[in-house]
């Protein structure tokens, strides 16, 4: 198999800087920036200044940096392609207003999930993941049911990719117990219950169940097991 091609160092350090400075609801210093991406401040200040004359960031008058307008144009041309989240939006309210749970909607991108849609609950105590944030696969439930459904050989290669860092005292370090959980996970669902915060009731699994195949049908998308 041929090596896959090298990234661009410039372009690698302009998404790995876009991607931090997503992470905050709140615009972010270069010094907080610089440390989250590992970049000398001199080098992630040229590409920041390259990035907002090109309106992919924005610079408060404080010196901190935001995303830029022109990303918000970009994601609506995406959104014209296709979008699920309309689609989704409805049941997982649904959903929501049955559980008493935050819904998460999520999408594989690469060796991360990204949250690309939610549903929030009211209560007071709730989990509660921003739109566009991402995490590795190996760190969340659904990254595992995705990791699942790759098979066993996709795993180890994930696990060889990425070194499998552990984030919690319960992250899955080790690729045996990886496996062991992305097995007992099996199939990926379009929904799935957060850890911890399962219903009791067995029709809500039911009407969970009928939930995600619509919005699978909804999508064209073919459903081997629920």
């Amino acid at each position: 198999m041929a090596n896959p091609t090298p990234p661009i160092q410039v372009i690698e350090r302009m998404g790995r800087l876009l991607d931090a400075i997503a992470r905050y609801d709140e615009p972010a210093s270069l010094k907080v920036l610089s440390a989250d991406t590992g970049l000398h401040p001199s080098t992630a200040f040229r590409i920041l200044a390259s990035l907002t004359g090109l309106g992919y960031v924005e610079r408060n008058a404080a010196g901190q940096y935001g995303l830029g307008a022109k990303l918000l144009y970009l994601g609506g041309r995406v959104s014209a392609r296709g979008d699920l989240r309309p689609q989704a939006k409805e049941v997982m309210e649904w959903l929501r207003n049955e559980l008493g749970e935050s819904i998460n909607l999520t999408v594989r991108q690469g060796d991360e999930v990204v949250y690309i849609e939610r549903a929030t609950t009211t209560r007071v105590i709730r989990v509660e993941q921003v739109i566009g944030g991402h995490a590795p696969l190996h760190v969340t439930a659904v990254g595992k049911l995705m990791l699942g459904e790759l098979g066993e050989q996709a795993c180890r290669d994930y696990a060889r990719r990425t070194g499998l860092p552990a984030y919690t005292v319960n992250t899955r370090a080790d690729v045996e117990a990886l496996l062991q959980d992305a097995d007992r996970r099996g199939f990926t669902p379009v929904l799935t219950f957060h850890p911890g915060s399962q219903s009791r009731d067995p029709q809500v699994y039911v009407r969970h169940i009928e939930a995600a195949a619509r919005i699978a049908a909804a999508a064209g998308v073919h459903v081997g097991k629920l």
